[in-house]
């Protein structure tokens, strides 16, 4: 029979006080304390941990040694546990080239649309890339190349792992001795030992002639040949004087397809080409979007944006794509547009299908339904090819649980961080809808958060403290928020949530500022207002709901405008030469000496850092 309970008996990890508690299955349950109580302690390092490490305990012997498993979390014993996923704030930085796309895997389901289904067209002549016959391909190549020397290849893998020891067997049984392979023209007799786990370009060498009359019918076989080996596809590159081929000088030829004026061809695509981080990225930012400058101070470069690479738009795409359109729209222009806008484009798609494939269907659906759960969690104006540095937390956070929500697991435990974190009281609404879909498919959810809204509407709340550190780790209560009356005397939080209380300290308010910073017109992201003033000498907080562009404010154009502000007067540089960052002006910081972002970022370096090498409390003892 199955459990309605998580069993937790004899917990001790960490500052935990030997503490027993159950938690009801297929509900919502809040772990909630002041800071340091063992919150995190329990729901992740105890409950996920075991839950994680007993999983894990079913793969074979072979599979659990690739597999960083970890102690075994520090209780007596626990029960009723599920496979469990965790959303946790991040650990570590996120990659320069993460989007919004590549983390919501809609690139990965643009890519399929672009790649099975799009017009592809000539990005020299806008020219439809139409099928050709042999002999139109083979009097392009004679005017095109009379007089050169060229090699005819057939591309057997195209960034791949494996060894393709098989392939090149076969080949070399039919007579083939060359390839080109990663770069470098090497022989395939004997066959070379190639890496197993790295991705390999591999192009094999048909022929190599000097196009000249007295060689027609030896080009024209050449060609043939290697259309019939690459079905249909195949590749002719120049030989330079030395002999030495020049392999991005690639001309794809195709029986499929190909431009009538300068026979352009598109290589047989799949969904890679259609990625900034594979086949499809921008050669001049390398797929990042950015400009990324070498020399920028380091210590400033996390906190502001780079430079957007203007070859690809800050898409990371390769510009030749926007010859490649589905009804009318580029991939480019998917990644300049946002959550609602696929969601408009795809909704329409989806009703005026009639005539397409099932297929063609499918993709559009699954779009559909991974825009429509980013939009009821409220990211409906992110931008697909924004990048995940760029967003807040709370931002993020949505985004990997808006991921969760397209899953529709059953009978998972969900482990998630404060979601609420950075979010506006109002949109708190939709955040929790999303959490009672994850409750109503049948799974299991454990929140540590303190919003006092979502600890009211969960099943269950467990309330952990007095204190923090060595004051912490005791059970103080765990009970349903309707019932919190009961445990007002023995728990902070029920009394809280049973008074409502709301009241705090209020210090004695200063209506008068005389100096302020002032930032005139920021405009970096979605930034729009005329300017913006910070008070000398008093505390500013800067509220709206999320995505009102609170990060892009305070935590970029202020803090990198006020740090290039300092930097300035320390290096004794002309204040004319200091250009403001994405704002039109920047004043009223002359009498600052120094400034500390303090953000969320984890401070630890590597996992044996601690408060004492932090603060470099070592170096004085």
């Amino acid at each position: 029979m199955e459990r309605n309970t998580i069993e937790i008996r004899g917990a001790h990890e960490h500052n935990l006080k030997h503490i027993d508690m159950s938690i009801p299955r297929q509900k919502i349950t809040v772990v909630t304390g002041v800071s340091g109580s063992g919150k995190s302690s329990l729901a992740f390092d105890t409950v996920l941990a075991e839950a994680n490490r007993r999983f894990f305990y079913t793969l074979s012997h072979y599979s659990r040694q690739f597999l960083d498993l970890g102690a075994r979390p520090a209780l007596r014993s626990a029960s009723g546990l599920s496979p469990a996923i965790a959303l946790a704030q991040n650990e570590t930085q996120a990659s320069v080239r993460a989007s919004v796309a590549s983390l919501s895997d809609i690139g990965e389901m643009l890519g399929v649309l672009f790649a099975r289904f799009a017009e592809k067209r000539c990005p020299t002549h806008d020219l439809p890339t139409e099928a050709r016959s042999l002999d139109e391909i083979v009097g392009f190549a004679k005017s095109q190349y009379f007089g050169r020397t060229i090699a005819v290849t057939v591309t057997i893998a195209d960034q791949k792992k494996g060894q393709f020891k098989k392939q090149l067997e076969g080949f070399v049984k039919k007579g083939y001795s060359k390839a080109f392979i990663d770069g470098k023209l090497a022989d395939i007799d004997p066959i070379p030992n190639l890496a197993k786990d790295e991705k390999h370009d591999i192009s094999l060498i048909i022929d190599s002639l000097k196009v000249d009359p007295s060689k027609e019918q030896r080009l024209r076989r050449s060609i043939e040949t290697s259309l019939n080996l690459g079905e249909g596809l195949a590749c002719i590159h120049t030989v330079d004087t030395k002999g030495k081929l020049e392999s991005r000088s690639g001309q794809h030829i195709s029986l499929q397809s190909g431009c009538p004026v300068c026979h352009f061809a598109w290589p047989r695509l799949d969904t890679r080409h259609f990625s900034p981080n594979s086949l499809g990225r921008c050669e001049v930012c390398d797929g990042r979007g950015v400009i990324i400058d070498e020399d920028d101070d380091p210590k400033a470069e996390e906190n502001f944006e780079p430079e957007a690479c203007k070859n690809c738009a800050g898409t990371g795409l390769d510009p030749k794509l926007k010859s490649i359109t589905f009804r009318g729209r580029s991939i480019q222009k998917f990644y300049m547009s946002t959550i609602k806008d696929l969601f408009e484009f795809a909704s329409e798609s989806v009703d005026s299908s009639l005539g397409d494939s099932a297929a063609v269907k499918l993709v559009l659906e699954t779009l559909l339904n991974h825009a429509q759960r980013m939009m009821d969690i409220g990211l409906g104006y992110l931008h697909l090819g924004r990048r995940i540095r760029t967003l807040s937390n709370g931002e993020a956070q949505r985004l990997r649980l808006s991921a969760i929500l397209n899953e529709h697991l059953r009978g998972v435990l969900y482990v998630l961080d404060e979601p609420s974190q950075g979010l506006h009281p109002r949109e708190i609404d939709r955040l929790w809808k999303a959490i009672e879909r994850l409750k109503s498919q049948g799974n299991t959810v454990i929140i540590v958060d303190h919003d006092p809204d979502m600890m009211r509407r969960a099943d269950w709340i467990i309330d952990l403290g007095p204190g923090g550190g060595v004051q912490g780790g005791m059970l103080l209560a765990q009970f349903d928020p309707k019932e919190a009356k009961a445990y007002a005397k023995v728990s902070a939080t029920a009394e809280h949530l049973y008074n409502r209380l709301t009241s705090v300290a209020r210090a004695p308010v200063k209506h008068s500022f005389k100096e302020f910073i002032q930032i005139d017109k920021p405009r970096l992201n979605n930034l729009k207002m005329a300017k913006a003033r910070f008070p000398l000498g008093g505390l500013t907080v800067v509220s709206g709901v999320s995505g009102a562009g609170k990060s892009s404010l305070v935590l970029k154009t202020l803090f990198y405008n006020l740090h290039q502000e300092i930097k300035s007067k320390v290096w004794n540089k002309p204040k004319a030469k200091t250009v403001p960052w994405f704002c039109s002006g920047f004043s009223g910081a002359d009498a600052i000496e120094f400034c500390t972002l303090i953000s969320r970022k984890p401070i630890a370096k590597s996992s044996v850092s601690m408060p004492a090498t932090y603060l470099d409390i070592f170096t004085d003892l």
